[in-house]
C-alpha cells in the first residue's frame, strides 16, 4: 500500500498527472524527469518509481501507471531518458469497454521513434 502524503510532493498541479489521487510515487525514489522547461517544475514530474534488482542493484527496474493522454508524452520521455530496454504492462488496454491505457502503440506513432526497444510483450497474449 502506498501511504505518500501528497504534501510530501512540492509540486504545483501534480495531481493531474496521477491516475489515482491516493496512489503517488515514493518522494526517495521517485523517477525525475529531465526538466523541458525550467521554470515549470511539473515537467519533472511522472507518477514512477526506481526498484532495486538482485543484489541490490539500485535503479534496475521502473514502476509505473499506464499513461493517460495528458501524460503519455512523459511516458516516453521516461523511457527515452532511463534507456528502457523492456516494457512489461500488467494491465488491460481496456477493462469494462473503459480504456485504461493510452498509447502511441495502436495510433502507429511507435515505429518512429529512435530508440530501439529491445522487447515489448502483452501479457495478455501469453496467457
Amino acid at each position: 500500500m502506498n501511504f505518500v502524503n501528497p504534501k510530501e510532493i512540492d509540486i504545483p498541479s501534480h495531481g493531474t498527472k496521477n491516475r489515482y489521487k491516493t496512489i503517488l510515487p515514493n518522494p526517495v525514489s521517485r523517477v525525475y524527469l529531465k526538466p523541458r522547461n525550467p521554470v515549470d517544475a511539473l515537467s519533472t514530474y511522472i507518477n514512477a518509481n526506481y526498484i532495486r534488482g538482485y543484489a541490490g542493484k539500485e535503479k534496475a527496474f521502473i514502476a509505473t501507471q499506464g499513461p493517460m493522454i495528458n501524460t503519455v508524452n512523459d511516458f516516453w520521455l521516461m523511457v527515452w531518458q532511463e534507456d528502457s530496454p523492456v516494457i512489461v504492462m500488467i494491465t488491460k488496454l481496456k477493462e469494462k469497454n473503459e480504456v485504461r491505457l493510452f498509447t502511441l502503440i495502436s495510433h502507429g506513432i511507435f515505429r518512429s521513434l529512435l530508440h530501439p526497444l529491445t522487447e515489448m510483450i502483452y501479457l495478455s497474449e501469453i496467457s
